[in-house]
């Protein structure tokens, strides 16, 4: 005999049931308020369905739930922000690729700005240094292993279009895609891009 699952309808809808979801998600994730909205707004269209009830009451009690975690500091779009921009600097993505990302998580890409500033004041050429990254992540161009380097000089060239190609649908300019592609010490590049030349 197969074992049903059950779809129990959601609790009625109030303060304390919004609550204890937004809760919930917060213990699992690091929302934008934007995305919180849409978890909240999902259990209300839920509780509204199984229980009826004001669609506008229901909407100022997600106003109100979202209003206790901003001034609580549960939520902070900003904070989130610098992060997310850590993060994306971190694993290599391109600066012209950040927007997207943020936009993807419900968060305004001005904010992008400000959260790169202190990476942007601190390395001589950030998106070079991100290109790099990539490129070590990706095995492009000089990180790319040794005895997976082509010997044929056409099957080199062929590499060479291909990598320079990686990095700039990555969101890489072509002039920094063509100096980590061809650097003959990626680590040295690397060096530059934070510190300048030696």
């Amino acid at each position: 005999m197969s074992a049903r699952t059950e779809t129990r309808p959601p609790p009625p809808l109030s303060h304390a049931t919004l609550r204890a979801r937004a809760d919930e998600h917060l213990r699992r994730f690091s929302p934008s308020e934007a995305q919180m909205r849409r978890v909240l707004q999902r259990r209300v269209d839920r509780c509204l369905a199984a229980h009826g009830g004001d669609r506008g009451q229901a909407a100022g009690l997600v106003d109100a739930v979202v209003a206790e975690l901003l001034a609580c500091g549960l939520l902070d779009d900003r904070r989130l922000s610098r992060a997310l921009a850590e993060s994306l600097h971190r694993k290599g993505v391109a600066g012209r690729a950040m927007p997207a990302r943020l936009r993807s998580r419900g968060l305004d890409p001005e904010l992008l700005g400000e959260a790169l500033a202190p990476l942007n004041r601190e390395l001589v050429e950030p998106e070079l240094l991100r290109a790099c990254t990539f490129a070590r992540r990706r095995r492009l161009g000089p990180a790319r292993p040794v005895h997976r380097r082509p010997e044929d000089p056409a099957e080199r060239r062929h590499r060479r279009e291909k990598d320079i190609g990686a990095l700039c649908r990555a969101g890489f300019s072509l002039g920094v895609a063509l100096r980590v592609v061809d650097a003959a010490d990626l680590d040295r590049l690397e060096a530059e891009a934070q510190d300048g030349p030696a």
